[in-house]
């Protein structure tokens, strides 16, 4: 019963600090108005050369790749950096829904 109350205790005493966890977003599939939204420095108009970057140049490799994008510098993305991920990367090996093969179906 003494582990119970202390598990209680402990999960009531975490709560706060979950509660303020900052949200994360990913470069690759975000829309602009998210990246307006979380990240500081950016508004409307570099989330949306950002959304435009990808879409002519492909998912982004890395955090830093960002950079390539104008108007957004290494400070910004450092600023930045402990929100943004990079979920479809160079690591991926996810297909786009169009290359997967249906022919098991029944």
């Amino acid at each position: 019963m003494t582990h119970l109350k202390n598990l209680l205790l402990c999960i009531i005493l975490c709560l706060p600090v979950l509660s303020h966890a900052e949200p994360v977003i990913d470069l690759n599939s975000a829309d602009a108005k998210a990246l307006d939204r979380v990240l500081k420095g950016i508004g409307p108009v570099k989330a949306d050369a950002i959304v435009a970057f990808r879409q002519e140049h492909g998912y982004f490799k890395s955090i830093d790749d960002l950079v390539k994008v104008k108007g957004i510098n290494k400070k910004l993305i450092d600023a930045n950096r402990r929100v943004l991920s990079v979920k479809f990367g160079a690591k991926s090996t996810a297909k786009p829904i169009a290359q997967i093969s249906w022919s098991n179906k029944r």
